[in-house]
């Protein structure tokens, strides 16, 4: 049913438009084949990162104003999920009003922190991402998210930087509107992102209020970017601090912080080596909680829109911390959790190939 009314919704914004002026059908396929080592057991699995497929277009309105709409979906080509449709999900998917004061948009949008993180990740959608580490400690949902009930502007470019702003009213813990008030709480987020010449920057920041369930206090987290290009270099560095142990517990205190740094060299016209490393502090007051995530890989263009490629991920953990190099609910392998022996966590790592194309 759910592929019916997808496919139903594709062909009428493509065949009507009148109804929807200037509609664009796209998309991602990106499929791969990783083996995958929780620290006790080892698989191979096939992988579907974050495909997806979408329409989009736009309607002039006079004035210097355009209607804006946007349908996304995720698209499991692994043919995992949903065991009759083959697993879709919503991604970002909205309708607005833009024009020379910028866009107000309604509807399911990327977290803006979420964004600064992305702008900043030289591993995408692949196994190892930085949401692994980010959003490792219980609040991928909040840090690295997509919100629902989204009320979002975005404004135009000053000299290459730009604002986008996000109000989730009654927004929950998972980024979606729960069924009782106790469990409901507003959320405020923004980033600030541009480039200048061969620099990049970026700021984020997110603020959840508490409930009575799964924030016990005030959530709040704020992060920060920056790139460099040099010929057929790259290098970035990050920064996120958040206080994830005392808001999400009754007896918890204190922030955690994440710094990574990255490079990218382009070898050839269509070869690109990459790595990266992070390290988080202990989770607030949690005791030995701390963990770092390693990356390198290879990225060779075969055209403009398909590339291949080849990345390693492993993740170190301290004794109580559990990050992992996988995070399937972003988009980015199969699900497994860190494992603990006797109370002690386990390193895990994988390696994966993979084939992304756009269209």
């Amino acid at each position: 049913m759910t592929k019916n009314i997808l496919a139903i919704a594709i062909a009428a914004a493509v065949m009507a438009p009148s109804a929807f002026a200037a509609a664009t059908v796209y998309g991602l396929a990106h499929v791969g084949v990783a083996n995958q080592d929780t620290g006790t057991a080892s698989g191979t699995s096939i992988m579907s990162n974050s495909s997806r497929l979408g329409v989009k277009g736009s309607e002039d309105l006079g004035a210097g104003m355009k209607a804006i709409y946007q349908m996304e979906f995720g698209i499991n080509m692994d043919g995992e999920g949903d065991a009759l449709n083959g697993g879709t999900s919503n991604r970002n998917t909205f309708a607005g009003i833009g024009g020379g004061f910028g866009t107000v948009l309604l509807g399911r949008h990327d977290s803006p922190i979420k964004l600064v993180n992305r702008k900043f990740d030289l591993f995408g959608d692949q196994i190892g991402n930085t949401r692994a580490i980010t959003g490792g400690n219980g609040t991928n949902a909040l840090i690295d998210g997509r919100h629902s009930n989204v009320l979002a502007y975005a404004s135009p470019s000053f000299g290459g930087f730009s604002v986008l702003a996000a109000y989730v009213p009654g927004a929950g813990f998972n980024n979606e509107q729960w069924s009782t008030a106790a469990n409901k709480s507003d959320a405020m987020t923004f980033n600030v992102t541009g480039d200048m010449g061969n620099l990049g920057l970026g700021m984020g920041y997110i603020n959840v209020a508490k409930n009575l369930t799964s924030l016990q206090s005030t959530f709040e987290a704020f992060n920060l970017g920056a790139s460099y290009k040099m010929g057929a270099a790259k290098v970035l560095a990050t920064y996120q601090n958040d206080n994830a142990a005392k808001a999400t517990s009754t007896t918890g205190s204190g922030t955690r912080d994440v710094y990574g740094v990255g490079a990218a060299y382009q070898v050839t016209a269509a070869g690109t080596i990459k790595g990266q490393y992070h390290i988080a502090s202990k989770n607030g007051n949690t005791a030995n909680s701390g963990g770092t995530l390693m990356n390198i890989g290879y990225d060779h263009a075969m055209s403009k829109n398909t590339t291949v490629y080849a990345n390693y991920a492993m993740a170190t953990n301290e004794d109580a911390a559990a990050y992992t190099v996988n995070l399937a609910g972003a988009g980015a392998g199969e699900n497994f959790a860190a494992t603990t022996v006797g109370g002690v966590a386990k390193d895990n790592s994988a390696f994966a190939v993979g084939l992304i194309h756009k269209f």
